[in-house]
């Protein structure tokens, strides 16, 4: 169900400064502050490349991957 839910457009999508939990996963930022995307630039960046973009064969089989906005996303196949 997660999968199919989205936060309000004027959410920020960046992970929490100082998470002990991240830092340990390896998570950083990939934004300053002041470029922070939001849910409503990213949920228009996926839906206008629906179908225009190309995908490139992961070294994962059964995965493909495009790159939105700087941001690696895979298609599992």
């Amino acid at each position: 169900m997660i999968y199919f839910a989205y936060l309000n457009d004027n959410a920020t999508l960046a992970p929490l400064k100082g998470s002990p939990i991240l830092e340990r996963a390896g998570v950083e930022r990939k934004f300053e502050d002041d470029a922070i995307p939001t849910m409503e630039a990213w949920r228009v960046s996926r839906i206008s490349a629906y179908g225009a973009s190309k995908l490139q064969k992961s070294k994962e089989p059964g995965i493909e991957e495009e790159v939105l906005n700087g941001i690696i996303v895979k298609h599992y196949n």
